[in-house]
């Protein structure tokens, strides 16, 4: 899953905005989501990763939480919560990428910052740090589970892996026409926005930072 590690800890490597982009780069992917017990609240086991015969603070669950730590498992549940509830984020079979005609969305596609589909050539440019993901809410009824048909939205996701922020263009149709960001992990305290954004906007991601959109309409 990951390491998480706080700027102003005594683990400095990687940042507060960091390890919020991590759990939600998960819960955005395909597949059962594989959490070690104390991920969610920032265990680092001090970056050892084979650490079973460390029988001592290395390895054992602190659950004297610092502030940050609270933060960080708050910020999982909601990830989480999230994930349950929209059925476009755990599909449960391979995404159809391919479709039909212009009017309708395929079940997954990848763009560039500009709002245009990523090219062969974008994704051999090893200089390029940035993506946005669109999930389609298309799914399976054995997907839904207890969701009804017009409570699964499609979702987008906007990635930055770089070190400065980038301007992202929101697609338009047949992908989405109005979103609302949901998570943002470079906020303090990720919630809901209260406004609405449509396409052709742009959404500025700071560095090391993903913005997740629900598709309005």
């Amino acid at each position: 899953f990951f390491s998480s590690r706080r700027r102003h800890t005594r683990y400095p490597l990687v940042t507060g905005v960091q390890t919020c982009a991590l759990p939600i780069s998960l819960v955005l992917a395909t597949g059962v989501p594989m959490i070690v017990a104390g991920d969610e609240f920032g265990r680092t086991q001090r970056g050892n990763n084979n650490a079973y015969s460390q029988d001592n603070n290395i390895s054992w669950l602190d659950w004297d939480f610092e502030p940050w730590q609270e933060e960080m498992l708050n910020f999982t549940r909601r990830l989480l919560a999230i994930r349950k509830h929209h059925p476009a984020l755990r599909r449960a079979e391979f995404a159809e990428c391919e479709v039909d005609g212009l009017e309708e969305a395929p079940d997954l596609m990848w763009f560039s910052p500009s709002g245009e589909p990523v090219t062969g050539a974008q994704w051999k440019d090893l200089a390029s740090k940035a993506v946005a993901g669109f999930f389609s809410g298309r799914v399976s009824s054995t997907d839904r589970t207890s969701v009804a048909p017009d409570e699964t939205p499609s979702f987008l996701g906007l990635l930055n892996a770089g070190s400065s922020p980038v301007e992202f263009s929101l697609p338009g149709a047949p992908y989405g026409v109005s979103y609302r960001r949901v998570v943002n992990t470079a906020e303090e305290v990720s919630v809901d926005a209260p406004w609405i954004d449509h396409a052709g906007d742009t959404v500025d991601v700071d560095a090391n930072s993903l913005v997740a959109l629900i598709v309005l309409g």
